[in-house]
């Protein structure tokens, strides 16, 4: 009894040994964050978008905006550790261009502008390394946007459109188990289609033929897994 309970204890010896010797061949939890399907995902964004393109034939967005800075969330769930499909929204505080600065639409000195574009739609993401500490990542979406500026308390412009298509490149680098944080770059390209004005309490608007818009937005996401 005591021979075979010292070969037993000899044998789990020798196994714990091996398996130590081998622990650092093991991935981290960092490193197995996001390596597998069925997760839930959440992504939270910010940086700064800036304009191209026109609101209507002759009206650059850009002649209004000298861009926005979104507060930018994604919601998902994995199907496979590569595939991520779920939903977008954004909140963008717009910075109004100034007429000190020659720009007849700008916001007159001494007046209050301020504006915002809302953007949101579905989306599909492709990840790369889902298995590693640092994950490059692709992303298409759809979707709908609004945009909106007020000069002082007579004056107030929207307009509304479909963003067509929303393509986004990114690297998540994973800090912890299922926490990463990592840039992106993401390219709108948009039209407006209907329009909404106020000036001294008179109503009314038509947009003139449309043309397609851009906003290239840059900044930092984090990316939480659950």
């Amino acid at each position: 009894m005591i021979r075979r309970l010292a070969c037993t204890g000899l044998t789990v010896a020798v196994s714990l040994v091996a398996l130590c010797a081998r622990a650092e061949d093991y991935p981290t939890d960092a490193e197995v964050a996001g390596a597998q399907g069925g997760k839930v995902f959440l992504g939270l964004r910010s940086g700064y978008a800036l304009p191209f393109g026109a609101i209507e034939k002759g009206g650059a967005l850009n002649d209004v905006f000298n861009g926005h800075v979104p507060l930018w969330l994604d919601v998902g769930y994995k199907l496979t550790p590569n595939l991520l499909v779920g939903l977008y929204g954004q909140y963008g505080f717009g910075l109004i261009k100034s007429a000190d600065s020659g720009d007849p639409d700008g916001c007159p000195s001494g007046v209050d502008c301020s504006g915002h574009v809302i953007r949101f739609g579905a989306q599909v993401h492709y990840q790369f390394g889902p298995g590693g500490t640092m994950n490059p990542w692709v992303g298409y979406g759809f979707g709908y946007e609004f945009m909106s500026l007020s000069m002082g308390d007579g004056i107030s412009f929207g307009a509304s459109g479909f963003e067509f298509a929303l393509f986004q490149l990114g690297i998540d680098s994973w800090v912890a188990k299922g926490v990463g944080i990592g840039p992106f770059v993401a390219l709108s390209l948009g039209q407006y289609s209907d329009c909404s004005a106020e000036i001294n309490g008179v109503t009314g608007c038509s947009l003139g033929p449309q043309r397609f818009h851009e906003w290239l937005t840059l900044g930092l996401r984090g990316a939480f897994e659950l």
